[in-house]
């Protein structure tokens, strides 16, 4: 269905339920060489949880992590041969996490430190 907006750059999904796994979103907005994706334009991605129910998401952070990188690649490197092996994919450039609770993760905390990608976790 999604693939009918092509040019979509910005995703926020806000009051996520508690219980409902995101992690199937996760894994078709996740670039996969050969496959349709969804949202190739997607360059903003924002996930707010619904608070009053419950600041944790089901999700699971390798899976979040996995289509962060899957989208990502440094500016620095890009000579404009990236968009093309990436068959128009458009790397992703923002994500925003609004008040949701990860215990320590090694994949939420690498993905901040990737060059060029803000990501914003309040």
């Amino acid at each position: 269905m999604f693939a009918i907006f092509p040019t979509i750059k910005s995703v926020r999904i806000h009051r996520c339920e508690f219980g409902k796994s995101l992690d199937p979103l996760l894994r078709a907005l996740t670039y996969t060489p050969g496959q349709n994706v969804l949202f190739p334009k997607l360059a903003d991605f924002e996930l707010v949880p619904d608070t009053k129910k419950s600041p944790f998401l089901n999700l699971t952070p390798t899976i979040l992590s996995r289509m962060v990188l899957s989208r990502w690649w440094s500016k620095e490197t890009d000579s404009g041969q990236e968009s093309l092996i990436h068959n128009g994919l458009v790397a992703l450039q923002r994500v925003t996490l609004r008040g949701i609770r990860f215990k320590q993760d090694a994949h939420i905390t690498s993905m901040s430190k990737l060059p060029g990608l803000v990501v914003d976790i309040k």
